[in-house]
């Protein structure tokens, strides 16, 4: 079942940006199961809304030691404000 998930990032803009451009550089695939990955700026942090195919494949990519890497390496904490809705309908034209 599709879910949609949200969290913060507790970073700035430029810090979000720089690590969202290595992970989408060329030659580096999608998360698998990752639907839609939206960014926003909200009180100085990064605001993500997500839609993945299940909560499994969320989970797996959260728990991939490169994630911690990753956020280790622009020093950006662990989001702790996640939350997973299960959706009805996940639909991409």
């Amino acid at each position: 079942m599709a879910v949609l998930v949200t969290f913060t990032m507790k970073t700035d803009g430029a810090t979000y940006e720089a690590m969202h451009a290595m992970m989408t550089a060329p030659g580096v695939p999608p998360p698998p199961g990752l639907i839609l990955h939206t960014a926003h700026a909200v009180n100085g942090n990064i605001a993500m809304v997500e839609v993945w195919e299940s909560d499994e494949d969320q989970h797996r990519f959260m728990s991939d030691p490169r994630m911690a890497e990753d956020l280790a390496a622009h020093r950006i904490p662990v989001p702790d404000d996640l939350t997973v809705t299960p959706l009805i309908v996940a639909y991409q034209p």
